[in-house]
């Protein structure tokens, strides 16, 4: 198991190798500056949605994604001793899992099934990713509708909103069956969206502002 020290040491380097300042994963996250740095110090414990958050957007592969949260949170040590061992590397193509029965896995591979069957696809309450566009089905009647919403030449064309209760699938929907479709050329003439994810937290329109920024071709002065 992991310690403190060695999750510090690997959350640091995961976000720098992801060209991440403390800033940008606090604006992606929807936290405080602090806390990051709080995690990165190793004198901060965030909430179980805070890590699972986190855990998302520095990359860490699903099936990790568990541990991840245990040492964060500072939990694994004191009650998980039975529980497999987990630190990712700091480059995202060499995390390498144990787990209690011996095997390892490494990269984005899933643990081994025991009866050797294929990895279970379910993301539990977590939302599907780009990532996991593969094992995202069952709603591609709606994805075309909402692929052609967009590919209307009307005014108001160009904003499509997705809403609906919590919990709907509404994230799922969005980032694993309409994006991943648009960046495939769904659009009429072919044409490549950039996709920014943003969280409007107290300042909506500040954290707009950001993310626009993020994907600018020409950025203003101001």
């Amino acid at each position: 198991m992991a310690g403190d020290e060695q999750f510090k040491d690997w959350f640091k380097q995961r976000r720098k190798s992801l060209d991440y300042t403390q800033e940008e994963l606090a604006r992606e996250v929807g936290c405080s500056v602090a806390t990051i740095r709080g995690m990165e110090q190793g004198g901060l414990r965030p909430s179980r949605q805070l890590a699972q958050l986190v855990a998302a957007a520095l990359e860490v592969p699903t099936e990790e994604q568990a541990a991840f949260v245990l040492l964060a949170r500072g939990v694994a040590a004191r009650q998980e001793q039975s529980a497999a061992g987990v630190l990712p590397s700091a480059d995202p193509a060499d995390a390498v899992v144990v787990w209690p029965n011996g095997h390892q896995t490494s990269g984005n591979g899933s643990a081994p099934r025991p009866n050797g069957g294929p990895p279970n696809p379910y993301k539990g309450l977590r939302a599907f990713q780009e990532a996991d566009a593969p094992d995202f089905f069952g709603r591609d009647a709606l994805v075309r509708r909402l692929c052609a919403r967009l590919a209307e030449e009307s005014e108001l064309s160009r904003f499509l909103a997705v809403v609906g209760s919590s919990g709907a699938g509404k994230s799922s929907l969005v980032r694993a069956g309409l994006i991943p479709m648009l960046r495939h050329g769904a659009l009429p003439g072919g044409a490549n969206p950039l996709v920014v994810n943003v969280i409007p937290g107290a300042h909506p329109f500040e954290e707009l502002e950001a993310g626009l920024l993020r994907v600018a071709v020409n950025p203003p002065d101001s």
